[in-house]
Formats: C-alpha cells, structure tokens, sequence
C-alpha cells in the first residue's frame, strides 16, 4: 500500500500512541558514548542522516523532514521501496547530558479499514498483540485507521546493523498483520499493494 497525504497529519497521533515514555525518561547519563565492538561502533545516539544512508543501502528512497518546533530538533524520515511506505521518527534529540543526536527511534504505518470492518479489525489488532513480540497495533475508529508502530531507545548503545535489522523486523511484521491477521479488513482500493501505509 501508499502512504498519501494524511500520513504526516495522522503521525502525531500514532506517536503519542506508540510511544508512553517521555523524552526525559529515555534519556540516561552514560559515560561511554560510542564504543567499538566486534560487531562495529555501537551508538548511543542517532542523526537523520545515518539512519537514511541505512534506508537507502537497504533499498528504500528516504526523505528527511525536521518537524520539530521552535528550533528543537525532531525528524520524520519517509521511506519507500515497491509501493510499501513507512515513516521512522527520531525523537528525544539532543536531552541535556546526553550526546548530540535522538534517542529513540519510532518505526510507523498506517492502513484504512475497509467499511464496516471496525469489531472484527479490533479483535485481529487484540490478537497480534497478544501474539506478537515485536510491534503494536492501534486502531482509530473515528478516522476509520489502523496504525502499526515499533519503538527503539538507542542510549544504552545499538549498532547500525541492529537498527537495519529492526527495520526489516519491522517490515516483514508490517506484511504479517496486513495479510494474515488484517486480511479482508483493509482498504486496497488504488494502493497497488497488499502491505504498507494507507493515505
């Protein structure tokens, strides 16, 4: 599916749902800001641009917009690959006593209900949660939406080759609620596709 032009409206709705610990809460003092692993640098903050030239090397067009306000720094990257649309949202930027860079990491999608699909929608949401690790389905009958979000908080440190995996996590689960617990329930009039965000 597309994500259209009521992606970026319906953001901050699925962020305030996606993410219950404040900015203050994720932020932690640590000494050690990066360290060396076997493995690579492990990161205890990430800028846009790392995270879009980890977008781009694993296939997806990424675009980077700060929508923060007042100067402050929060950044939604919209990414894309084969119709399947999805944003990651950098939040918790630049918390005093930390290192320059966000915290956390948002993972989000959304889908339109097909009509009338809401009590059964409900129950495929209830059961993905209790079933799934990874992930979090909400749902907005007013809008008539389904939001899929995954949230990260990178300050104890995390590779870049971690964060690439939870973004393949995050689409293949993406897939999995669309097309098995969601199947029939979406709206996929003119997506052009059977996963992804919804306009």
């Amino acid at each position: 599916m597309r994500v259209g032009s009521r992606t970026l409206s319906t953001l901050a709705f699925a962020l305030a749902c996606a993410a219950t610990v404040s900015p203050w809460q994720v932020a932690s003092a640590q000494s050690g800001r990066m360290g060396a692993t076997q493995s690579g640098t492990l990161y205890t903050s990430v800028e846009p641009a790392l995270i879009q030239d980890m977008l781009e090397e694993l296939g997806f067009s990424a675009s980077v917009q700060n929508i923060g306000e007042r100067g402050s720094r929060e950044f939604v990257i919209m990414a894309e690959q084969d119709g399947f649309i999805f944003l990651v949202n950098l939040r918790a930027c630049d918390i005093p006593d930390n290192p320059r860079g966000c915290l956390g990491i948002n993972f989000f999608t959304t889908w339109d209900l097909r009509r009338g699909s809401a009590r059964d929608a409900e129950e495929a949401a209830a059961a993905y949660n209790a079933d799934q690790p990874f992930g979090k389905v909400t749902l907005d009958t007013a809008e008539n939406a389904v939001y899929f979000t995954h949230y990260m908080i990178v300050d104890g440190g995390i590779s870049r080759d971690n964060i690439a995996e939870y973004t393949t996590l995050f689409v293949a689960a993406s897939s999995i609620l669309a097309e098995e617990y969601m199947d029939g329930l979406l709206d996929q009039e003119g997506t052009g596709g059977s996963q992804g965000g919804k306009s």
